[in-house]
């Protein structure tokens, strides 16, 4: 976490801003105080299965129907997003209060810290998610479930950490607005769209001390079958496209990418080894509101995938948050001429 925290604050001061903006498609603040309480739903689902290629006793018939999978159980809980002069925070409050939580199923601990920083060419996230007590269920030829129901397994020391900095390039900064389409910091006046160019430093653990892979399950892995913890550190490149569709005060606001990384793996099953491996990865994001000049409401929705193997076992991260808002802003409008780049 404190490596996430230098390394985000040494990008806000060694960012430049470029010039040249179109003012008829996008409005900006010189004095910028917002604030968004939010209603939050978040998801996390983490999955291995046995790889048959590099398993010599494996029934490659039966590939499909052997899974693990540790799911978080978040209720839905409340938020809170600041932003002043383009420096964004948010974090997640109550997430271990069950406001709704009509199973009575014992909620995972979550910490979500996030950290934002957008200016018109070039825009930085920084994350930090710690996800304790975690469902584990699995997919057998008699079971199938891909979430929390009533035959997951309760497991209190199973542990997932995700952290790191997103960073995104904005080619056509002077139409599109990546601040008003997520942040809410700008105004996109017209519609306007841009390719994205979403650059991924990742850090991720997930740990069980009694084991990862279930007695009934280990011989399927071999050696991986006793697996404790597996630690990894990823870059990936992702291109994409992002667009947002304005009618009067009305927007929709769509960003997809895709790409792919490379992994350094630290694990333990007998012993602590290393491992290199590629990643696949892809984040869409999606945001639909209604503006005025000091009040906003709207939904909003963000999914992540990540895929990798670690030598006998591949893995699969999704993860997803979404949410309602409604917020205010302290603006003044800077005055700017009128300016249309061609």
């Amino acid at each position: 976490m404190r490596f996430i925290l230098v390394l985000f604050s040494l990008l806000i001061f060694c960012n430049q801003s470029f010039s040249g903006i179109d003012t008829t498609r996008i409005g900006r603040f010189s004095t910028n105080l917002l604030v968004k309480p939010m209603l939050v739903n978040t998801g996390l689902n983490v999955s291995m299965r046995p790889r048959p290629s590099k398993i010599s006793t494996f029934d490659k018939s039966i590939t499909k129907n052997i899974r693990t999978n540790y799911n978080a159980y978040i209720p839905t809980y409340t938020g809170i997003a600041l932003s002043l002069y383009g420096i964004g925070f948010s974090v997640a409050l109550g997430a271990n209060t069950t406001y709704i939580n009509k199973n009575d199923w014992v909620a995972s601990d979550l910490t979500d810290i996030r950290l934002n920083f957008y200016r018109t060419w070039i825009g930085y996230e920084a994350y930090f998610q710690n996800y304790n007590s975690l469902y584990r269920n699995e997919i057998t030829s008699n079971h199938f479930t891909g979430g929390v129901d009533n035959n997951s397994v309760y497991s209190a020391t199973t542990n997932f950490i995700n952290s790191g900095i997103n960073l995104y390039l904005i080619p056509n900064f002077y139409r599109y607005s990546y601040n008003a389409a997520f942040n809410n910091t700008e105004f996109q006046k017209k519609s306007a769209s841009s390719f994205i160019y979403l650059n991924m430093l990742n850090f991720q653990r997930i740990s069980d001390g009694g084991g990862l892979i279930p007695a009934n399950q280990q011989f399927n892995y071999e050696e991986f079958g006793f697996l404790k913890n597996n630690t990894a550190f990823s870059y990936a490149f992702m291109p994409g496209y992002a667009f947002t569709i304005v009618a009067g005060k009305a927007y929709i606001s769509i960003l997809s990418t895709l790409g792919t990384g490379i992994m350094m793996q630290r694990y333990k099953s007998f012993s602590r080894k290393n491992e290199l491996d590629i990643t696949f990865n892809s984040r869409s994001r999606a945001s639909f509101g209604f503006n005025s000049k000091y009040f906003f409401t709207g939904l909003y929705a963000s999914y992540d995938y990540m895929q990798y193997s670690l030598k006998k076992v591949q893995f699969r991260r999704n993860d997803y948050t979404a949410g309602i808002y409604l917020g205010f802003r302290l603006i003044k409008m800077k005055k700017e001429k009128i300016k249309v780049v061609k």
